[in-house]
């Protein structure tokens, strides 16, 4: 299903009003914040595809950690499958970004579209991250090394969707309600 009509999701339009893209440590600013309904750990994205993750709020901004800084991972997988890996950036290319931890048995092919996996409550399933660019080995053996064209433009994004799972919470306690046993 769109974004849009996915009933446990609510979305909030905002601009991006400040970027970097030429640094590891990139950061997008948007115009909205905690006045807005934007709380940290929300994801962003636009018509394209993944654009990041909130970082921090004051009440009328809001400042998101892009796919693009060396400290994001998002957890992705690639469509039609269910193998998880890490999608890391290395900091070259704001195009350009690697998956990691897909073991080579995987039918993987240089094409296929790679979207979110769903494994983190802050990303729902099955958004756009890219499309599969390269493709071999990794050096320990087992795993591929996965290059990916990211879809969304971060040298023109403007337009963004800030996006509330309502059923983040929830999950979150359950998961932590096991963890501290």
């Amino acid at each position: 299903l769109p974004l849009s009509e996915r009933p446990a999701l609510r979305y909030r339009l905002a601009h991006v009003v400040g970027a970097s893209t030429n640094r590891s440590r990139n950061m997008l600013t948007l115009d909205k914040g905690a006045g807005d309904g934007i709380r940290q750990d929300m994801a962003v994205v636009n018509s394209e595809g993944v654009v990041g993750l909130v970082a921090a709020v004051s009440s009328r901004f809001a400042l998101v950690l892009p796919i693009i800084n060396t400290s994001s991972h998002l957890s992705v997988k690639v469509r039609g499958g269910n193998y998880r890996g890490q999608l890391v950036w290395d900091g070259v290319s704001c195009r350009e970004a690697q998956v990691t931890d897909i073991p080579e048995h995987a039918r993987v092919e240089i094409g296929d579209t790679v979207v979110t996996s769903g494994a983190s409550t802050f990303f729902p399933e099955g958004l756009m991250v890219g499309t599969v660019s390269s493709l071999e080995p990794d050096r320990n053996g087992g795993f591929y090394d996965i290059g990916v064209e990211l879809a969304v433009d971060f040298n023109s994004v403007y337009d963004v969707e800030v996006v509330e799972d309502l059923t983040a919470t929830e999950r979150q306690e359950l998961e932590k309600s096991v963890e501290n046993e």
